[in-house]
């Protein structure tokens, strides 16, 4: 486990996700030996469950503080700051009702990320967008998204369908997408920059 958190780090992949539940794992682990020797040597079981769950119930109470303290401040920050610019951004796209955007899930992910259950989005949010990829790619919610727009696979639609563009972070390239649909769709498929709206290329390929 320690090797593997340490693996994370070097990549810069210590996200609270990954790294609370290193820290569940390694704590469940240790438990489920304390308690397998115990209980073999006869000890009271009672007291070994309380204090297996006792000890679960602090962890995850010490993770949860730990979390309030170290990230939350940070990650509401960061995700203030960038909705706020691609929240510009896509409304502005929402005004072209003739055409459909995908947005790149990397260049646009607190824009996949920033609204709770509770908090009902802007008007215009998923108006005439979508997010390409995705761990909420096949959510039925996603889905009904993609069918209200007309796109039954993003990257073929990108290449065939004359008002379907693609939206990415200008630092960001466009060579893979651009490999992926050579390689997959058309092999002498093209791209060019219709436009570059607050450092956020639109792209059409063709």
């Amino acid at each position: 486990m320690m090797g593997e958190y340490f693996w994370l780090y070097n990549k810069g992949r210590v996200l609270p996700r990954a790294e609370y539940g290193i820290i569940l794992s390694a704590i469940f682990s240790l438990l489920i030996c304390f308690a397998n020797y115990y209980v073999k040597k006869d000890y009271n079981k009672q007291f070994c469950i309380r204090f297996v769950a006792g000890t679960l119930i602090f962890s995850l109470l010490f993770l949860r503080n730990d979390y309030v303290i170290h990230y939350k401040d940070y990650y509401t920050g960061t995700a203030q700051k960038d909705w706020e610019a691609q929240g510009k951004l896509v409304e502005k796209l929402s005004q072209n009702t003739d055409c459909v955007y995908v947005l790149n899930i990397i260049s646009f992910i607190w824009s996949c990320l920033y609204f709770e259950p509770y908090e009902k989005p802007p008007e215009y949010f998923l108006s005439n967008f979508c997010f390409a990829g995705g761990w909420h790619t096949n959510s039925p919610f996603s889905k009904k998204v993609s069918v209200r727009l007309g796109i039954k696979n993003p990257m073929e639609d990108l290449l065939y369908k004359e008002n379907v563009y693609y939206v990415k972070a200008a630092g960001d390239g466009i060579d893979s997408e651009l490999l992926f649909l050579k390689q997959n769709y058309k092999f002498d498929a093209q791209v060019r920059i219709e436009d570059c709206v607050d450092g956020y290329n639109i792209y059409k390929f063709y």
